[in-house]
C-alpha cells in the first residue's frame, strides 16, 4: 500500500512525494507462499522481531531468496545483512556487468572490488557522521572513491544497484544506502 506523505510539501513539479507502507504479515506470508515457501520456520519468523526489517519489498525479497538458497534463514541480523548484500552484489554482477571487450569478464575479483568500494563509501559516512553524500563529495573530498563512483554512479542514477539508492532534491541528487542498517553491517 502506498500512501500519500507530506501533500503539502510536494514539489513545485506537482511531484508528491509518497512512502510505502510496511507490508503485513498476511502480505509478507501471501510473497512466500507466491514464490514457494512452504516451510513453517520461515512464516513464524516473518513474525520474530529479529526480522522486522522484511517490512519492505526489498528486504523481504532478500529473505525469501536467501532461503530458497540455503533452505535456512540467516541465525541473526548481522548474517542476514552480510548474506543480502552479497546477493544484491551477486544479482547486479549477473544482470549489469558488461564484458571488457576480450570475452573475458573476472566477476569473482569485480565482487571483491565492488564490497571494497561499498566499504570504504560506509567507512566515509560513518567516519564524516552523514547518511547522505553527493557526487562532489566523492569527486572532490574522497578522491580515493572517485574510480568505483565513476564505474557506478550511472547504474545508481538508474536503480540498477540496490545497496546505493539516489535522493533528488531541488539543487543536486543526493545518494545514500538504501538502508542504514546496509551502511552500518558493512563497516
Amino acid at each position: 500500500m502506498i500512501i500519500d506523505l507530506f501533500t503539502r510539501f510536494s514539489a513545485p513539479s506537482g511531484f508528491k512525494t509518497l512512502k510505502i507502507l510496511p507490508l503485513t504479515y498476511q502480505i509478507k506470508a501471501e510473497i512466500a507462499r507466491r514464490r514457494g515457501i512452504e516451510s513453517k520456520e520461515f512464516y513464524e519468523a516473518l513474525s520474530d522481531p529479529k526480522f522486522a526489517l522484511t517490512s519492505t519489498p526489498l528486504l523481504l525479497s532478500m529473505l525469501i531468496e536467501m532461503f530458497l538458497q540455503n533452505n535456512k534463514l540467516p541465525e541473526n541480523r548481522a548474517v542476514l545483512y552480510h548474506q543480502a548484500i552479497d546477493i544484491m552484489i551477486k544479482i547486479f554482477i549477473k544482470k549489469y556487468r558488461k564484458n571488457t571487450g576480450n570475452g573475458y569478464v573476472d566477476n569473482d575479483k569485480y565482487k571483491i572490488e565492488l564490497f571494497e568500494f561499498i566499504s570504504k563509501l560506509a567507512h566515509r559516512l560513518h567516519t564524516e557522521r552523514v547518511t547522505h553524500f553527493t557526487d562532489k563529495d566523492i569527486l572532490e573530498k574522497w578522491t580515493e572513491l572517485a574510480d568505483g563512483w565513476k564505474e557506478l554512479k550511472e547504474h545508481i542514477d538508474n536503480a540498477h544497484f540496490s545497496l546505493l539508492t539516489a535522493v533528488p532534491t531541488y539543487e543536486l541528487v543526493r545518494y545514500k544506502f538504501y538502508h542504514l542498517s546496509f551502511q552500518g553491517n558493512i563497516l
